[in-house]
Parts: structure tokens; sequence; C-alpha cells
């Protein structure tokens, strides 16, 4: 057997991986020519290698009604084809990595949501049932539900919230005050992605801040700058919202 050049034999389990990968992409090729050859003519051409191909074109049998399911969303303009080879297509700031599965309801996309840097599934109701309330309002329990992704960012943010009227108590006899700077939606190297952009331009489109704009970094510094200099003597424990009016509830 030959050396691999790093001083090692390939493994049998290698070689032969190998050898049923080429004949299975030499039966795919003759498949899209538009040769008619039969699974069962496969088996009988290589009968050393019967079970494992057994095994190969089953699992390709699994994949196909996940790659018409795919197609199907993007032939209804449901899915918009992606630039990036990586991903199989977008739904609004989510590119979608692949199928999940697929049920009486509608599908579940394996997703990636850019701007939160995490994978996500996305579950999409069937159009028929859209009408239907009972329907409808299982898919509204499922999302609720489902919004228990956001937990450990929700839960840090809470946290630094109780620990600054923690030590706004704590500090106050030493004369030393504690503030929160809670800041909106700022241009940053995080939010500087198109898909997060683009996401957070619809709602400051729909007049989502009353100062309705993107905030700055040096705001965000200015805020830091006047607590610094002692210029709110007689505050502790207050939040400084820097986020052009986003915490307030408006119609």
């Amino acid at each position: 057997m030959a050396d691999d050049g790093r001083g090692q034999r390939p493994s049998v389990d290698g070689a032969l991986e190998a050898r049923v990968g080429q004949v299975l992409n030499d039966f795919l090729d003759r498949r899209e020519r538009g040769e008619q050859v039969s699974e069962a003519e496969l088996l009988a051409q290589h009968p050393d290698l019967a079970a494992d191909l057994r095994a190969h074109l089953d699992l390709l049998r699994d994949l196909e009604p996940t790659r018409h399911a795919l197609v199907e969303l993007l032939d209804r303009g449901i899915l918009t084809k992606s630039g990036d080879p990586r991903y199989l297509g977008h739904l609004g700031p989510y590119q979608v990595l692949g199928l999940l599965g697929r049920g009486g309801m509608g599908v579940v996309l394996k997703a990636y949501e850019e701007r939160l840097n995490r994978t996500v599934a996305l579950k999409l109701l069937r159009s028929e049932l859209t009408s239907d309330k009972t329907a409808l309002a299982r898919f509204e329990r499922e999302a609720k539900a489902a919004a228990g992704n956001y937990g450990e960012y929700c839960i840090s943010k809470a946290g630094m919230s109780m620990v600054t009227k923690l030590f706004a108590v704590r500090l106050a006899e030493y004369g030393i005050n504690v503030y929160e700077i809670s800041p909106g939606i700022i241009e940053t190297d995080m939010t500087s992605p198109e898909s997060v952009r683009d996401y957070y331009n619809a709602k400051l489109a729909k007049g989502m801040t009353p100062i309705n704009r993107w905030g700055k970094p040096e705001e965000i510094g200015l805020a830091v700058a006047a607590i610094a200099r002692g210029h709110f003597p007689f505050s502790t424990g207050a939040v400084f919202d820097v986020d052009g009016g986003w915490h307030l509830r408006h119609l």
C-alpha cells in the first residue's frame, strides 16, 4: 500500500469511503445527463459496495423533499435568493441554511440571524391556514414560548439595572454615585452589517423613535462625560436613556 506523504498509510475505511463517493458521483452525474440508470443496476455493478451505497442512497432520498420544499419557497417568493453561496436564501434579516422539518402546519427552517450572531429556527405557517383562527392561535402560543431564546440577553440587561440600583444605595454614603446609560440604535461596528441596518431603517421609517434617526457613539460619550464631570451631584441610581426617546410609549 502506498504511503500518504506523511509517513502513514491511508486507512482501509478512508479508501472505501473515497471509492463509494466516486461511484455515487458518477451515478448522479449520469442521471443529471439524462441517462436512465436505476439504483438496482448501480448495486448490481458494485456488489462489494452494496451495503454502503444503499445507505447513501437512502440518505439522498431523505434529502430530496428538503430540496423541493426550499425550491418551492423560492419560486413562491417567500424566500429571496441569496447572493452568498453559504445560504440557500434569505427571509428578512434571516439567512436560510436549510430545512429542519415540515408538518401539517408548515415548515421549519434553520437560519442565521447576523445582527445577533446566532442560529435560529423559523416556522412558516402554510398560506391556507392564515385565515384559520385555531391554527393562528396555536401558532401564536408556540411563538411566545419560543421567545425564551432571548432569555440570556434579557437577564443580563435586567441584572445590570439591578446592579446599578444596588450599588447606588451601598455607595451613596461614600459620595460615590452610580448611573446606568441605556443606549438606543447606535451606529457602531455591531450594527454595521447591511442586514442589521436594513432591519432598523425599516423600523425608523415607521416612526420607531420620536427623534427618528440613528444615534452616534459620540452622543453616548457626551452622557458619559457629563456623569464623569460630576454634573449630577444630587442624583444616583438614575437611568440615562440616550435612545432618541425609544423608551417612551407613544402612539
